[in-house]
């Protein structure tokens, strides 16, 4: 759709509106899809009740995204938002009816039927947006491929399963689940206020254009970064919510898939950073050159992103969820500061002080686990640094030759740039012993070994 039919305003909008969107769909969730996951004793009544309050809640925030939405519209001086927002926003309604399904397929580990669906959902919707986008659909073509995305996500959820939530209320239920989700849903929504805030401070400080150009490569870092992130809790949330009683087990477990899945982000953020220009334009074309320089920035603030996310998943798995809320709020409320006056200074500041920013939240994230816990920090660091700083000895002893195969073509670039990196990094991981090959399989097949 980049490459073919829209251009980058179109994604500017979509940006804009995007903060929104997730501190609508955060607090419709409210934190009850992590309690059904992280509760032992869950009920029908609980999930009964799950259901109903997402789905009153998506009804309220859409009619206040209603509401306000010409006020949006005006905040940005860009009159299609108002409409923009009152289409995407049904997104919310539709997603109540499958946040109870989703998570419930979480906890007991049925991750292959999850992917399968997404999978599907995913090309089902995005297929609708390229034939509307073909026909001159605009912006329109993102709105409605969303919609319809999470329309078949719905769907086959629904039918790939063999128990239904129903209408109702349980006050017992509500008492028991809202303290957990409670705190989770004020970090989230202080969380989605911090990832997204950059967009709506950008956007009200530069023209949608190079929004636009933000927010394509930040997607494009999004895609390690999220899926890493996903693969983790999906696999290792529900896996450290049931260890959370066996504290030893829970230590080995914890350092183990910290080393793998560092591992892991780094090889793909470092590959990312070095393929950033074939990729944009290949998947893009030349118009989106200046996404380049901005990607390589975003590749290391993805991979502190995904280092950051494990020491948080142990401490919700372990049920601390007022002391995530604690460890959250300190380090959002510093960097939404932080974003807000670097942005008066220039884009590119901006852009390097979330690398730094991101690089204290990971270090304030382990100090807190090693006071929740008995995992030292000088544990945790020594389960990341010596493969990072391999990594980077790689990239730098690369880049400069890669700039040989640049006149060759682009698509000679793009192979020497993913297949040199790789052989190097993996044969040096290989020759230190630092992580065994099989190992690699372990985490794609914990959520089988869990469930069983």
């Amino acid at each position: 759709m980049a490459r073919w039919f829209l251009s980058p305003r179109e994604f500017g909008i979509i940006g804009m509106l995007q903060i929104f969107i997730s501190l609508g769909y955060t607090t419709v969730i409210a934190g009850f899809g992590q309690s059904i996951i992280q509760t032992e004793d869950l009920e029908r009544e609980d999930t009964n009740t799950v259901f109903t309050v997402n789905l009153l809640l998506s009804l309220i925030v859409y009619c206040l995204f209603y509401f306000f939405a010409p006020a949006i519209a005006k905040f940005y001086d860009e009159p299609i938002l108002r409409d923009v927002l009152r289409v995407l926003g049904l997104q919310l309604i539709i997603c109540s009816f499958f946040i109870v399904q989703y998570n419930l397929a979480l906890r007991a580990s049925h991750l292959r039927r999850l992917c399968l669906i997404t999978i599907a959902s995913s090309i089902l919707g995005y297929s609708a947006g390229i034939v509307i986008a073909k026909n001159n659909g605009g912006v329109w073509s993102l709105v409605l491929a969303t919609l319809a995305m999470y329309f078949f996500q719905t769907i086959g959820l629904w039918l790939t399963t063999s128990s239904y939530p129903s209408i109702g209320i349980s006050k017992n239920s509500f008492k028991k689940l809202v303290p957990y989700s409670g705190y989770i849903y004020l970090a989230s929504l202080i969380d989605q206020a911090y990832v997204h805030g950059l967009a709506m401070i950008l956007g009200k400080r530069f023209s949608a254009v190079t929004l636009g150009y933000y927010t394509q490569a930040n997607k494009l870092q999004m895609v390690p970064s999220q899926a890493v992130q996903d693969i983790s809790y999906q696999v290792l949330f529900p896996s450290f919510s049931r260890s959370q009683s066996d504290r030893s087990s829970l230590r080995t477990h914890y350092r183990r898939n910290t080393r793998l899945i560092a591992t892991l982000s780094v090889w793909a953020f470092g590959i990312l950073y070095i393929i950033a220009e074939p990729v944009i334009l290949i998947l893009f074309t030349d118009k989106w050159l200046p996404s380049v320089p901005m990607l390589r920035v975003l590749a290391p603030v993805g991979l502190l992103l995904v280092l950051s996310s494990i020491p948080t998943l142990l401490i919700r798995a372990i049920g601390n969820a007022r002391s995530y809320f604690t460890l959250l709020s300190m380090e959002r409320g510093v960097g939404i500061g932080m974003l807000v006056i670097l942005s008066g200074i220039g884009l590119w500041e901006t852009l390097l002080g979330l690398v730094g920013l991101n690089l204290l939240c990971y270090l304030f994230n382990i100090y807190y686990v090693s006071k929740l816990t008995d995992i030292t920090i000088k544990e945790q660091l020594s389960d990341v640094i010596p493969v990072l700083l391999l990594q980077s000895v790689v990239i730098l002893c690369l880049e400069k030759s890669l700039m040989l195969v640049k006149d060759l073509s682009i698509w000679a670039e793009l192979f020497v740039g993913l297949t040199l990196p790789t052989l190097l990094f993996g044969g040096l991981l290989l020759w230190t012993k630092w992580i065994d090959p099989l190992s690699v399989r372990t985490l794609l097949k914990l959520g089988e070994r869990t469930r069983k």
